[in-house]
């Protein structure tokens, strides 16, 4: 199932052309009126931003290194559709439960519709041979895609919108991951109108966790903002009281000036760390700061050596 759930995605990646941050809201829009009650994590992300980062340049390339199913995919992509992934550009919204085993992914294209999609599958499984064959069957608004003896489900929404199960071969979550309506009623409801979602990279979590023997976080936002070769991150953890929040930064804001004042420290590095603050408001850590592309590259450098 691996390699048929890598090419299928590498399909619907290759699939999605977006201008500008059209795409990237298109599929929050979608995403927040479909979304079900259980909803605990939702991240977005716009690759119309991400795509003109030197980090993504750097990374991506490393990143299917490690993926071959994925990397081939493009590749037959590219020859079969006619479509240069490295050109593509698209926006999606992950929405899942406290475990991250349920949930949908939505993903906004433009110019194209769920005919080309097909064809383009189908043109892809004639490439492959026989073992490669695609069967297409459509019941209501979910579209079955059978290669072999395995199947992935997709529905859309509106025009431009496509939605899958976070397991694409679950049939039951699709339905139930999308058309629900019940983001507003979720645990991650009033942090995801804070958040910034027109970020590169954004998160909203309502899920518990363990920060240290004496912290404990309930809920966390943020986002990350990438313009004119520059990072910026905007990040919020609720605590359980202010006393603990304060605590907290206090803490961290400390830590980060011992090591912004190492000796022998880099330049860039120092301005890496003295960019970044750490404060408190309410129950609330803050952690904010912005910083040049090229010194958070030298900062992953210097903590991989």
């Amino acid at each position: 199932m691996g390699s048929t759930r890598s090419l299928a995605l590498a399909a619907l990646v290759c699939l999605a052309p977006l201008t500008a941050e059209a795409g990237a809201s298109a599929a929050w829009t979608a995403a927040k009126n479909n979304l079900p009650k259980a909803t605990t994590v939702v991240v977005g992300l716009d690759l119309a931003q991400l795509t003109k980062s030197s980090l993504f340049s750097l990374a991506f390339p490393l990143i299917l290194a490690q993926q071959p199913d994925v990397k081939a995919g493009l590749e037959l992509i590219k020859s079969t559709c006619q479509l240069d992934p490295l050109k593509v550009v698209n926006g999606l919204v992950v929405g899942t439960d406290d475990e991250q085993k349920h949930g949908a992914i939505y993903i906004a294209v433009e110019g194209v519709d769920q005919a080309k999609i097909v064809s383009c599958f189908e043109a892809v499984g004639k490439a492959k041979g026989k073992e490669g064959k695609v069967g297409v069957k459509t019941e209501g608004k979910i579209t079955e895609l059978s290669f072999g003896d395995k199947q992935i489900y997709l529905s859309w929404i509106g025009t431009n919108v496509i939605v899958l199960p976070l397991e694409f071969t679950n049939k039951a979550d699709l339905a139930a991951w999308s058309g629900a309506k019940g983001l507003a009623k979720s645990k991650v409801a009033k942090a995801s109108t804070k958040v910034n979602t027109g970020g590169a990279v954004w998160a909203v979590s309502a899920v518990a966790k363990e920060l240290d023997d004496k912290t404990k976080m309930k809920l966390g936002y943020g986002s990350v903002t990438m313009a004119a070769s520059n990072i910026a991150a905007d990040l919020h953890v609720q605590l359980g009281t202010a006393a603990d929040a304060k605590a907290a930064a206090d803490k961290a804001q400390k830590e980060l000036s011992t090591l912004a004042s190492s000796p022998g420290l880099a330049p860039n590095l120092k301005s890496v760390l003295t960019s970044v603050t750490v404060t408190s408001a309410a129950d609330e850590l803050q952690v904010k700061g912005t910083m040049p592309e090229s010194d958070v590259l030298s900062l992953v450098g210097a903590l991989m050596k």
